[in-house]
């Protein structure tokens, strides 16, 4: 009977497919096709993936969306009938990949170009796909477990007081992929680091004897101590109907670990609509924060009117590009690039996806702010341990929300201190230290202190003017950079200009353009200089407003045409309205730009005076300037 209903569903779907590709023919004929194979259509991420495409491809190609339900069977129709109508592209979100070899291969000979998105396959030779890209659903799940165990230790008093709670999974067995993330969730319970098959490995996921192991950052004594065996294959499509049955055979459940987000949305608002008064006591916990699933994070620490309430504490962001940014602009990206451009330049075969790490802080922790805060992880054979509110103040995290400011999306902003008052950013005056150390062609090295340890790059600064960047890196490829221009800023800084290579240019200090401006240490080691605008300093007159114990001191700055320049400070009558001039200014390209070897009668008294009269500024982009000391 089964079989019936499976043949009945195929040909059905395949009639869809068809009947769309009649739409298709009347499509302009040099548009191209692009078909979109979703395992799902019911969760968030799989309708922006269609919504992306259908942007980035507008004009250019036809995309046609179809979703299988998690039926590997119906998936495998579905792709054999794109192939049949001739797609340009066919990407693959697959339901299990080993599955989908044979009609992968069928495809690719038939002239599909083939993206799959989510998944690898030793069953399949990389030659029958243009490109895949895939995250460490292992690794994935383990930071959901990081999340939970962080949760349950800070709020372990407010849960005891509940009586006997307990801890619940919602697991997925559909596939390989499926169980390596539910396996990483698992290690909640697992005092020591292993992989998804079992084995003992290190911080850097080397299988290792049983008397090597060491200790797992996620693993959680309260966690194991308080789980009584429930563990419930996840409804795909109904969450809700999982928490309801959890609860009514183990009431006291307070913690669950889902498998993805869907879980934690659905399975969540059962328990906001059923336990309004008790949802502080309630936690969810999973992988996937794709669309408005954040947002269930505010709702789960916000006690702000008009914020929908929620129990979602924490997740993992799977499928996250090197470069950032949203995942389903990041796919119609990767998809746009297979489509028309070369391989090896604009993609690469195997994209190893990054994840990130979610989680929101209470009001009652910190400095009484709440937050839901991010950030991404791209390297790392194993999970490491954060503190949540430490990792406030990492610059790397990105503030999504909080309880002061409310919604910041992912704009990028100074982490404040939750210990203490949030600074005054204006206050600040951030700028790379400056030296009289010239800096010469030759090589140079650096140290990037990471989650999972140190990077070393190397960074080679050529005579005539080239330059070559290089990490350590195995774990993204070894990726290095060139670029065909360095400038000595003269203060003890250069600038490496706009390199390009094939590695991801994720570390903070690089600027849009692929620039990084570094303090030369002297030694032959290098510091990144704080990121920095692009704002291209000009001639014209700039103003700087100093703040002394004696009041405010205003400053004017005018960059002349030809390279001179003048600083007064026409309105500082104690010291004789003093002014400098000098025959050079220098704009850096990062929004900066330094008054060099300036001379006149006052007294060069700020600290941001350089001893031979040269000033470092950052330009505002507003016609104010901000010294650099």
């Amino acid at each position: 009977m089964k079989k019936c209903i499976a043949i009945l569903l195929i040909a059905t779907l395949c009639l869809g497919i068809v009947a769309c590709s009649g739409k298709t023919e009347e499509v302009e004929s040099d548009k191209g096709l692009v078909g979109f194979c979703s395992v799902s259509l019911s969760e968030s991420i799989y309708v922006l993936e269609q919504k992306a495409l259908e942007n980035i491809f507008a004009g250019k190609a036809e995309v046609q969306t179809v979703s299988c339900d998690n039926d590997s069977a119906v998936q495998i129709s579905q792709i054999k009938s794109f192939a049949l109508m001739g797609a340009d592209l066919i990407i693959i979100n697959p339901t299990d990949i080993d599955a989908l070899s044979d009609v992968i291969i069928e495809a690719h000979n038939a002239g599909c170009k083939i993206y799959i998105n989510g998944a690898t396959s030793d069953s399949l030779d990389e030659k029958y796909y243009d490109c895949c890209t895939v995250s460490d659903e292992y690794l994935c799940g383990a930071y959901v477990a990081l999340s939970a165990k962080n949760w349950i230790e800070s709020h372990a008093e407010m849960l005891s007081a509940t009586g006997d709670w307990e801890l619940a999974f919602l697991t997925s067995s559909l596939s390989e992929e499926t169980l390596k993330r539910s396996y990483g969730e698992q290690s909640i319970l697992e005092p020591y680091l292993k992989d998804w098959e079992g084995n003992y490995v290190d911080a850097a996921g080397n299988i290792v004897q049983e008397s090597k192991k060491v200790e797992n950052p996620a693993y959680c004594a309260l966690a194991k101590e308080h789980f009584k065996g429930v563990t419930v294959e996840q409804d795909q499509q109904n969450g809700g109907l999982n928490v309801a049955s959890v609860l009514t055979t183990n009431p006291n459940t307070r913690v669950f670990i889902a498998y993805n987000s869907l879980a934690s949305t659905q399975g969540g608002q059962y328990i906001v609509d059923h336990y309004p008064d008790n949802l502080d006591e309630f936690a969810f916990f999973s992988a996937g924060v794709m669309g408005n699933e954040a947002d269930y994070m505010v709702g789960a620490v916000s006690k702000t009117d008009g914020v929908t309430p929620a129990i979602m504490r924490g997740a993992c962001q799977f499928g996250v590009s090197a470069a950032g940014g949203e995942v389903a602009d990041s796919v119609a990206r990767t998809a746009f690039a297979v489509m028309y451009g070369q391989e090896g330049v604009d993609y690469s075969k195997r994209n190893p996806d990054g994840i990130a790490a979610w989680w929101t802080v209470d009001e009652k922790q910190g400095s009484g702010t709440a937050y839901v805060a991010h950030f991404n992880i791209f390297s790392g054979a194993t999970v490491q341990a954060f503190d949540p509110i430490e990792a406030l103040k990492n610059e790397n995290t990105v503030i999504y929300w909080n309880s002061k400011d409310g919604f910041i999306l992912d704009e990028k902003e100074e982490a404040p201190d939750p210990s203490q008052e949030t600074p005054d950013p204006s206050q600040e005056t951030p700028g790379p230290e400056q030296s009289d150390i010239e800096t010469v062609a030759g090589v140079y090295s650096f140290a990037e202190t990471t989650p999972f340890g140190e990077v070393p790059w190397i960074i080679t600064l050529n005579e005539d003017g080239s330059f070559v960047i290089e990490q350590e890196n195995e774990v993204m490829g070894n990726p290095s950079w060139t670029g065909t221009k360095w400038i000595d800023h003269g203060n003890g800084t250069f600038t490496t200009v706009a390199a390009q290579g094939e590695g991801a240019q994720i570390a903070d200090f690089w600027q849009k353009d692929g620039s990084i401006t570094w303090i030369n240490n002297g030694d032959g080691t290098l510091t990144p200089g704080p990121e920095q605008g692009s704002i291209e300093s000009i001639a014209g007159e700039y103003s700087f407003t100093e703040t002394t114990p004696f009041g405010e001191i205003g400053w004017i700055i005018t960059l002349n045409e030809d390279g001179s320049f003048l600083i007064e400070q026409p309105e500082n009558e104690g010291l004789g309205n003093p002014s400098w001039t000098g025959t050079e200014w220098i704009d850096h390209g990062d929004g900066t730009f330094t008054t060099v070897a300036a001379q006149g009668e006052g007294p060069q008294i700020a600290s941001f005076w350089q001893q031979d009269g040269s000033i470092t500024w950052k330009d505002n982009g507003d016609g104010t300037l901000t010294p650099v000391e």
